[in-house]
């Protein structure tokens, strides 16, 4: 038996690390094929275990020659006229596997993925069942007849939050509500930094990917500026800066709000740490104020309250699905409209933390449970034993 995993983005986002390490643990005795956007770096990160292959996916890779046809035949001809010239491998690797998982949760958030759409193609004429795994769906793709029936034709979907829930199910896919499986993953300990005093340290990721969406331009930066000098000059709290996704700049953008700030009480975590030992750090703070999807979740998972900066449904479905309202615990970019309004945000949620807290210890062991148990649903296609320690 061999399972294919697709959409993954490579480790260096440490989100995509946390999906990749959580799903192939649940099918322990099966043999697994990793695509990576990052072939040559994830072989050092996962080889070992049940990951025993690691093969190159997605799209042609920017900048070349076969991504500017694709983008130009994309948005000319509404067709990806460079799929056929660079997914040879990954085609075959689905059509001969025995089971398909596509497990980049966010693939379908931004924009028509055709080169996924075209593998799942692919792998339903090799007769090879594909399930997408751990999903968020803005509910407005959904109006593209080619997204609705892709998804339509999968064997199963499991999404992450409500809001994809309730939105597939109205479309007929075969989608099941699920916590995202990095839930599940370990965290694994590490020599904290210098200056890091566990309970009293608020964590702070920030992205430059949070800032395409953002009304004003600079204003987020200008927030987390001020929000760093509201916690030092009204809390004792030290400030650690946590980047999670390391080739999209998370380090550039934090090293930028860490200048001037006295180094003793704000200080960078270091981007080699992947997502086990990030989960760890985490796990260590009081609170944390994060703008990345999977360091939020690593948080909630650990019972650290998170303040989340968000963009996309998937924040606001998993916020909504752990404590019944996002309200207070996500601010929607587009309404961080001055440096005030985060500030104002993390008052309110800092009132609410020992709340936020206690609710987490109630509702975690049903969550982390529901998210191991979704899966028998990849075990029941390739008849795999229960799951061993995720890892």
């Amino acid at each position: 038996m061999r399972v294919v995993m697709m959409g993954h983005g490579g480790a260096q986002n440490r989100g995509c690390e946390a999906l990749a390490r959580s799903t192939a643990a649940m099918i322990p005795d099966t043999a697994v094929t990793l695509g990576s956007t990052t072939p040559e770096e994830d072989r050092n990160v996962f080889i070992g275990g049940n990951i025993d292959t690691v093969i190159r996916n997605g799209p042609a890779a920017k900048p070349s020659p076969l991504w500017a046809l694709g983008a130009v035949s994309r948005r000319l001809l509404k067709t990806d006229l460079s799929l056929p010239l660079v997914m040879t491998e990954q085609k075959r690797a689905v059509r001969e596997c025995s089971l398909f998982v596509s497990i980049g949760g966010d693939n379908y958030c931004y924009g028509k993925p055709y080169w996924l759409m075209a593998l799942n193609k692919a792998a339903r004429q090799g007769n090879v069942p594909v399930v997408l795994w751990g999903a968020s769906v803005d509910p407005g793709s959904l109006e593209d007849k080619d997204i609705r029936d892709d998804l339509t034709s999968l064997s199963a979907v499991t999404a992450r939050e409500s809001i994809t829930y309730y939105a597939l199910k109205e479309t007929g896919a075969p989608v099941t509500l699920a916590p995202d499986p990095a839930f599940t993953l370990p965290a694994e300990p590490v020599p904290l930094p210098e200056g890091f005093r566990i309970g009293e340290t608020v964590g702070i990721n920030v992205s430059p990917l949070v800032t395409r969406y953002e009304g004003t331009p600079g204003v987020t930066l200008a927030a987390f500026r001020s929000l760093i000098d509201h916690i030092l000059t009204e809390t004792s709290c030290s400030v650690a800066l946590i980047p999670h996704v390391v080739g999209e700049g998370d380090p550039r953008i934090l090293a930028e709000l860490a200048k001037n700030c006295p180094p003793e009480r704000v200080f960078m975590v270091d981007p080699a740490n992947g997502a086990r030992e990030l989960k760890y750090i985490i796990s260590q703070c009081r609170v944390l104020v994060a703008a990345r999807t999977h360091a939020s979740i690593a948080a909630y998972s650990s019972g650290v309250p998170a303040l989340v900066l968000g963009y996309s449904v998937k924040a606001r479905g998993i916020a909504r699905d752990l404590f019944g309202s996002e309200n207070g615990l996500m601010l929607p970019v587009k309404e961080l409209t001055s440096a005030g309004t985060l500030i104002e945000t993390f008052r309110g949620f800092m009132r609410r933390e020992d709340e936020l807290r206690k609710h987490l210890e109630r509702v975690l062991p049903d969550f982390i449970g529901r998210a191991k148990e979704a899966g028998e649903i990849l075990r029941r296609y390739v008849g795999s034993r229960e799951p061993v320690k995720v890892g």
